[in-house]
């Protein structure tokens, strides 16, 4: 073969490599855009990441290792056959040039000899000696049938793939090399030589089988390496679901122990970061709703734009409940005494006006004042002012029955009760503002606690003209007066306890949040 020749095979060959390489990329993007679509389709199911990872990692090797031993496969094929080619070539080159002579002059033992000779070449199966019209002079071994070079004649050199058994189809297992012999410009005859293909094609089943051999071992490799390593790295996503949850279910101490350098460990950083901004928030949000009512506490805090001064008008009920007589008793006790008779007594108070839906606004010295209906919205809040009211009274005897057992100062309280329009929001200044409820309803309130006597529930007009106060309230007309700042006669009224339908109710909260020691009860 010319040195032309062999350049033009080369080229074929980086051609047919380039086609083949574009048709596993190809047949590589499909299989990737299959796998996609198969992952989103089980994207609906719960897969373990590690699980996940694995399987990615073994497509990745397989396909990875399927293109590689397929072009590793057809580039060694390839070779093989540039390897046969250069041989062959080289041998009926070599044999052409002994033969011009014994050729042109008919000597045939020369001929035999040649032949003979060239045979004890490794690989070679077959030799021979034709004269210019194609006929075999002196041959051995395996050789073509006559006529089976499409271009006999036509060309210096040529290469023919055939099997020896001569049958048509399948992978054949000889390969004849031929080359013009002439003299000068004359054809003088050809040379043929044979080279068994089976060397061939042991080296190709070699290579395929310690290519599948490696792809497996590689794929149950990377199978055991992408499981561990995916285990390893989901082991903090695991993690992090777990303190999620716990976060989720109020554990607000759970943290991240150890430390990392690596994303992973920055994300685990940030997270014990949320968990301590979110432990701070809680722990101001417990501490501030100790000093304002809890539904503010949790309303400022959701939105602090409503943290402004202003308010608006709604309609609420306010409870006033004052210690009788707390003057002349506070002068005959130590101060410790007097603060821990108040809050012995006072710790009652944000029980009950929950209890009701209702919220301690304010303590102003031996008072407290509740708010119902602000500033949550509640329908029914002026009953529920009238049945705190109650449970206020029945929990204050039984403190005072547990403190009376104990040697200590025992109080009574006198509460009062209105409902109607008043300026609720934010009073005070830029500075220092606090949420409360102002107006003349919240005044009267104050008043009917003031001429109350002691354990007494006294209730407005506009109390007792509430259809769920009527409906639910035992009470007794009072009296009408005339109050200072107050333009018209105030009509009050007794309240005595609430009607059957309600009483269960309250005897619940009651027991519940006041048990008395060995279950004794009380009733009015």
């Amino acid at each position: 073969m010319t040195p032309n020749g062999w350049v033009r095979g080369l080229d074929r060959i980086r051609k047919d490599l380039l086609a083949t390489g574009a048709r596993l990329v190809r047949t590589l993007l499909r299989s990737l855009q299959g796998l996609t679509a198969s992952l989103r389709a089980l994207q609906r199911y719960y897969i373990p990441i590690d699980i996940k990872f694995a399987l990615a990692i073994a497509v990745v090797i397989g396909g990875s290792m399927g293109v590689l031993g397929f072009t590793i496969l057809r580039n060694q094929r390839d070779l093989i056959h540039v390897q046969i080619a250069r041989l062959g070539h080289a041998s009926v080159g070599q044999l052409a040039e002994s033969s011009r002579e014994p050729l042109l002059a008919g000597d045939d033992l020369r001929m035999e000899l040649l032949v003979t000779s060239i045979l004890r070449e490794e690989g070679l199966q077959g030799a021979a000696l034709l004269d210019p019209q194609s006929r075999v002079v002196f041959g051995q071994g395996d050789l073509p049938a006559a006529g089976t070079f499409s271009d006999d004649g036509e060309t210096d050199t040529g290469m023919q793939d055939w099997r020896q058994d001569g049958r048509v189809g399948g992978e054949p297992d000889r390969v004849t090399f031929r080359r013009a012999v002439r003299f000068g410009e004359t054809l003088v005859g050809q040379a043929l030589v044979t080279f068994d293909r089976a060397a061939l094609n042991t080296a190709l089943l070699r290579s395929r089988r310690a290519i599948y051999s490696a792809t497996a071992v590689m794929i149950l490799f990377g199978l055991v390496l992408s499981v561990v390593v995916g285990r390893r790295l989901s082991r903090p996503i695991h993690e992090l679901i777990a303190m999620s949850s716990a976060i989720e279910e109020g554990d607000l101490e759970a943290r991240f122990k150890g430390q990392r350098r690596d994303e992973v460990g920055r994300l685990m950083n940030s997270f014990n970061q949320m968990a301590e901004g979110l432990l701070a928030k809680s722990q101001v949000e417990d501490v501030f709703s100790r000093y304002v009512p809890a539904q503010v506490a949790r309303r400022l805090l959701a939105d602090l734009r409503e943290v402004k001064l202003g308010g608006s008008r709604v309609m609420g009920t306010v409870l006033f409940a004052d210690i009788a007589g707390f003057t002349e008793l506070s002068e005959g006790l130590e101060p410790d005494a007097v603060a821990e008779l108040i809050n012995d007594y006072f710790s009652t108070i944000p029980r009950i006006a929950a209890a009701y839906g209702g919220s301690v606004d304010k303590y102003i010295g031996d008072e407290a004042m509740l708010v119902f209906g602000v500033p949550d919205p509640d329908p029914s809040h002026c009953f529920h002012a009238v049945a705190a009211a109650v449970l206020f009274q029945r929990a204050a005897e039984r403190v005072s029955r547990r403190r009376a057992a104990a040697a200590l100062p025992t109080v009574t309280f006198k509460i009062g009760v209105n409902t109607g329009l008043m300026l609720a929001g934010n009073m005070g200044s830029a500075d220092h503002m606090q949420f409360t409820v102002v107006g003349d309803s919240v005044n009267l309130a104050s008043r009917l606690c003031s001429m109350a006597a002691p354990g007494q529930v006294v209730i407005s007009q506009a109390v007792h003209d509430c259809p769920e106060v009527r409906d639910g309230v035992m009470f007794l007309r009072h009296k009408s007066m005339k109050l200072h700042g107050i333009k018209n006669t105030v009509m009050t009224f007794l309240v005595r306890n609430l009607r059957t339908h309600h009483r269960a109710e309250l005897e619940g909260f009651l027991e519940e949040l006041f048990p008395l020691p060995g279950g004794d009860g009380d009733h009015a």
